[in-house]
């Protein structure tokens, strides 16, 4: 049994909500950024969409992942870890991605949408949107 399956309290799932968004390329974690399992699960989910997905290498991974958990999750932000997330969105563009999601929560703390070299989603900003919607809906 999952949670969804277990509950009747209504899930906003991160894909969905994003893919009605708009449909994009991902650095990944998309660009799309995430941590490390949320990668692997992600992709194949979106590949099935139709959604064209650029992932950073396992090195560009794993700097999100520890970037994530080591210090965005703690309340450390550094100067030095952004210009790396900014060079991992920097390098997805010149392989061909079109947009950057911020896949993890976290990712807004460090990165503003706007201060991208790419068009920019904040799943965060996207969630919000989506249960107000939802709530006045209901």
């Amino acid at each position: 049994m999952t949670v969804r399956t277990g509950t009747k309290i209504a899930f906003l799932h991160n894909f969905p909500v994003c893919w009605l968004t708009k449909r994009w390329q991902i650095l990944r974690s998309n660009a799309d950024f995430k941590t490390v399992h949320s990668f692997s699960h992600s992709l194949d989910r979106m590949a099935k969409h139709g959604i064209d997905v650029l992932a950073p290498d396992s090195d560009g991974r794993g700097f999100v992942h520890d970037i994530i958990f080591n210090e965005l999750s703690l309340g450390i932000v550094r100067d030095e870890s952004r210009a790396v997330l900014l060079a991992l969105i920097e390098k997805a563009k010149g392989e061909g991605a079109d947009s950057v999601i911020f896949g993890c929560t976290e990712i807004c703390l460090i990165l503003e949408t706007d201060k991208v070299p790419l068009p920019g989603f904040d799943s965060t900003a996207i969630h919000v949107e989506a249960g107000i919607d939802f709530a006045l809906e209901s």
